[in-house]
């Protein structure tokens, strides 16, 4: 008797303990668009539907946006509080967060919560300073993989939560929906087609199983959950806009859920949120919520009036989306757009402004009359004032388009103007080019002149005193390849040949590679330095 009262005096104290324990798990998905899960058609979910759980037990935010296209940006608006161009990170790659900004994760800390961050792949390494607050940042991607999918990281998550008796803040990146051709199998083991849809019913199905263990490990009542896209995904009946340019509200407008830590009502459903927020409004939410601020908008007083009210996040504020994908390629600068209630303006050279409402699509920019032109000016001033400036779709930027386009379609042919690949090929394989194209195709791809050895062989290519003067083997290669037969000997240079065997095979090697990133538009390699660590010299950095 004595035993039974003990154990059920531990078990009280371990359900209070239970009870008091306060948890975050924000789950950030790139590509989820707010228009990915749609809770309006729950006939279409299946029986084990991860997405009919958050129609039923979330609130839906309908009008919130991303504040970059680029997923490492999105991603530290949301741990600062801040924009890209307050936090500094502006691309996924050669940029990163400084110690100087404060993020959930430190707050979350400083407030005894354990802090776990699981990466889905790039961009989220340590490298990108998101590590900062985090007791444990896992970003280790095994090599033979792009990426790591949902389902390998809901086993750690779980484990974590299991053996923690503290509060807990878990994040998980959430990759999946960027790798459309990558194949996933259905609860029965068949194959589903490569497509966007297949990979969201391959989120929807793990969803459901990391809700379930949730529930059934009793973690779920005293968890905020946030489920959220950092990007979103263009239409492609109606944008064909590069999606890594494109600033119209399917690609920045994303998807936001979140679930309260106590359980709702049996048979209510929590109401949709209409409010226009942005993916840096959510941040400062969560800051308040760490800083437990009283008065301003967080997720500890959900309720609040504060947070259902029309107002919106800061009356001095506008919400501003960019892309630096231009920038990060070195063919232009950064473009912005700003959000005003059911108005799009995008700052490009030729202004062009939306009625969203009259609209949805985005075809059709208004013309541009007395009273649109004064709104528009108080936009220019405001993202001016920001150091931001108007948009340029130069010849590089069209060209550059093009070429992806090209590579897509895995048309490589010199009628279709992959000029660097058709040359190279064929020179290495010792057939007969034209000289004068390929030194302009040097010209046109790698900035020749800047390179002392090259820019002599410019000057002095009759000279066969050159040769002795430079070790560059670019420059040997084409040297010989324009004296044939003043230098066969040359060409028996057996070190010489089978380094250009080598070049050529991780040539086509990183051509595939970099084809199916461009195919899936991630942008985590700059197109014209792209390079293998095996390369000797710069010429074949040119995708």
């Amino acid at each position: 008797m004595v035993k039974v009262i003990l154990i059920i005096f531990i078990l009280g104290i371990t359900a209070c303990k239970q009870d008091q324990k306060e948890n975050y798990l924000i789950i950030a998905i790139e590509n989820l668009n707010s228009k990915a899960i749609y809770c309006d058609n729950e006939d279409s979910f299946s029986k084990r539907s991860g997405f009919q759980i958050i129609c039923n037990e979330f609130f839906k935010f309908t009008h919130v946006y991303t504040t970059s296209l680029q997923s490492l940006p999105a991603l530290a608006s949301l741990f600062t509080g801040l924009y890209p161009y307050s936090h500094n990170v502006r691309t996924n790659s050669d940029s990163f967060l400084t110690p100087d900004f404060t993020t959930i994760a430190e707050l979350a800390k400083k407030k005894g919560f354990k802090t776990q961050f699981l990466s889905g792949g790039a961009p989220f390494f340590r490298k990108s300073g998101l590590h900062q607050g985090f007791d444990s940042f896992d970003d280790y991607i095994n090599s033979e993989k792009e990426y790591r999918p949902l389902k390998e990281n809901i086993p750690t998550l779980l484990n974590n939560l299991a053996d923690n008796d503290n509060h807990f803040l878990g994040v998980i990146h959430v990759s999946d929906l960027k790798y459309p051709h990558k194949v996933t199998t259905d609860e029965l083991g068949e194959i589903r087609n490569l497509s966007l849809e297949s990979q969201l019913e391959e989120l929807d199905e793990k969803l459901f199983l990391l809700f379930s263990k949730l529930k059934n490990e009793k973690f779920w009542d005293h968890t905020r959950i946030l489920i959220l896209g950092l990007n979103g995904y263009p239409n492609l009946d109606f944008n064909l806009e590069n999606p890594q340019l494109s600033l119209k509200s399917d690609n920045t407008q994303i998807g936001f859920f979140f679930k309260e830590m106590k359980k709702n009502a049996v048979n209510s459903k929590p109401q949709s949120i209409n409010k226009t927020l942005s993916i840096k409004d959510i941040g400062q939410f969560l800051i308040n919520s760490f800083s437990e601020s009283t008065t301003s908008v967080n997720f500890k007083n959900f309720d609040n009036e504060l947070f259902f009210s029309n107002s919106t996040p800061s009356n001095n504020e506008f919400i501003v989306v960019e892309t630096a994908w231009a920038k990060f390629h070195e063919i232009g600068e950064i473009r912005t757009a700003i959000i005003d209630d059911n108005t799009l303006f995008i700052f490009d050279e030729n202004r062009l402004i939306f009625n969203k409402l009259s609209d949805s699509n985005e075809q059709y920019p208004q013309p541009i009359n007395s009273q649109l032109r004064d709104k528009i000016v108080g936009y220019e001033n405001y993202l001016i004032n920001k150091n931001f400036s108007p948009f340029k779709f130069t010849l590089n930027i069209k060209n550059f388009l093009d070429e992806i386009n090209l590579l897509k379609k895995g048309d490589f042919s010199k009628d279709k103007k992959s000029e660097v690949y058709d040359y190279f090929t064929a020179f290495f394989l010792n057939e007969k080019k034209d000289l004068h194209g390929l030194l302009n195709l040097m010209n046109k791809y790698f900035p020749v002149k800047d390179d002392k050895c090259l820019s002599q062989f410019f000057k002095n290519k009759s000279d066969p005193d050159f040769i002795s003067l430079c070790n560059n083997v670019l420059a040997k290669l084409v040297f010989y390849g324009d004296s044939l037969e003043k230098f066969p000997e040359k060409l028996n240079d057996k070190d010489l040949k089978l380094f250009l065997q080598n070049e050529i095979s991780n040539f086509n090697i990183t051509k595939m590679h970099h084809r199916n990133n461009l195919r899936q538009n991630l942008d985590y390699y700059k197109v014209q330095s792209f390079k293998i660590d095996t390369f000797k010299y710069p010429l074949l950095y040119f995708r």
